[in-house]
């Protein structure tokens, strides 16, 4: 697992197949572990490939994941918005989250987060700033890429999973987020830990840019 910090160490498409700002979908998104395996494909699906690596008789497995966005939008006054969202194929069923999409072919990642802002919250962003980006690679492949959100106004789009899935919108304020997740209220990794790292830097001063469109 490595996060990249976009003010630090920026990742551009010439340096991965499964760089941030890439759904690298029309070819593999990760090169071989090992360049020498002979590898096969046993599966591609809309959002999953599935890989094996054959290394003189020893059997590896990759599952290669389209690689996704998750948009952290800040209100005017500074809350963060998170949904609680209906999964009925998932356990549990019902989870906080943020706004999250695979990304599609043809959009850079800002347009993929503005897209999944219209679908789950009926916002959209004037201002888009990517955050950090987290690739995990080994037996499962994906980068999501983390983008700061500010500036919304009312826009919205039909949600190909359901209006049913988005139960609530619920602003969070820093504090009570910064508290949910030290006490474990919000498990998705790697969410968690971007957002505690999110906390730290507003409680501490430093980082990302402010709702009202300064930085520190």
């Amino acid at each position: 697992m490595i996060f990249f910090n976009y003010s630090a160490n920026p990742v551009t498409p010439q340096e991965s197949d499964n760089s941030p700002g890439s759904s690298g979908w029309k070819k593999r998104e990760l090169r071989p572990i090992f360049a020498d395996m002979a590898e096969k494909q046993i599966y591609h699906g809309n959002y999953i490939q599935v890989f094996e690596q054959d290394d003189n008789g020893v059997v590896f497995e990759q599952a290669v994941f389209r690689n996704c966005v998750s948009v952290i939008p800040f209100t005017a006054s500074g809350e963060i918005l998170l949904i609680r969202e209906l999964r009925p194929y998932e356990e549990p069923r019902i989870r906080l989250k943020l706004v999250t999409g695979f990304l599609e072919e043809g959009l850079s990642v800002e347009e993929n987060a503005n897209k999944e802002l219209q679908e789950e919250i009926g916002k959209k962003a004037d201002r888009l700033v990517p955050y950090l980006a987290y690739r995990q690679s080994g037996s499962i492949n994906q980068t999501n890429t983390f983008v700061l959100a500010y500036g919304l106004s009312d826009s919205k789009l039909p949600n190909p999973d359901g209006e049913e899935t988005i139960l609530e919108v619920l602003p969070t304020r820093i504090d009570d987020l910064y508290t949910m997740l030290v006490e474990g209220k919000f498990t998705i990794s790697p969410s968690a830990y971007v957002l505690l790292k999110l906390c730290i830097d507003i409680r501490e001063g430093r980082g990302p840019a402010k709702p009202g469109g300064k930085t520190s």
